[in-house]
């Protein structure tokens, strides 16, 4: 877990987003980015990618997902 971050107080708890985010950018040691999915009924999900290359792998597998890029202020 990022624990910068609630030290510094940057990032709210309560953003359970910019948590999950924080954590993958930690584990991974780059900048991740966090996705907005909706599927074809609209039915909206989130989800973390270490790059644009594992965005497109997963894209390329679901070919009925649209995606949309979330930007988290901290």
């Amino acid at each position: 877990m990022c624990m910068e971050c609630y030290i510094d107080e940057k990032i709210p708890l309560w953003n359970l987003r910019a948590v999950y985010l924080c954590t993958a950018d930690y584990s991974m040691k780059k900048s991740c980015g966090i996705y907005e999915l909706k599927s074809e009924n609209g039915r909206p999900s989130y989800k973390i990618f270490a790059d644009s290359e594992d965005l497109q792998l997963y894209l390329n597998k679901n070919t009925e997902i649209y995606v949309r890029a979330i930007t988290l202020k901290v």
